[in-house]
């Protein structure tokens, strides 16, 4: 997540090009400036769902511990004006969106 981060724009303005547009179908508030499209899909903790139309939430393959227990993420702000992309540290538990990413090289 961090190549996606920095090739959007950094992590205070990058989660802007990662968040759909008000154009997509379904919409965000976000410009989909390189195709991620990424959408509020929230977190579960636990059992229950969180933050549903307000964050988006992916797991990466980055794991820790034997059994892997946590693993990094990326988590884009859902409010207006915040157009922030972050990396986030959480433990499994917390259910984050899939998504495959490419090395395009």
């Amino acid at each position: 997540f961090i190549v996606l981060i920095e090739s959007a724009g950094g992590y205070s303005n990058g989660g802007l090009t990662l968040k759909a547009s008000p154009t997509n179908v379904p919409p965000w508030n976000g410009l989909d400036g390189i195709g991620f499209t990424g959408l509020p899909g929230g977190h579960r903790v636990n059992s229950s769902d969180t933050a549903l139309s307000n964050f988006g939430y992916w797991w990466s393959s980055t794991t820790e511990g034997q059994p892997a227990t946590s693993a990094w993420g990326m988590r884009l702000l859902g409010y207006a004006q915040q157009d922030e992309a972050q990396i986030i540290w959480e433990q499994y538990n917390y259910g984050f969106s899939v998504r495959c990413l490419k090395d395009t090289e």
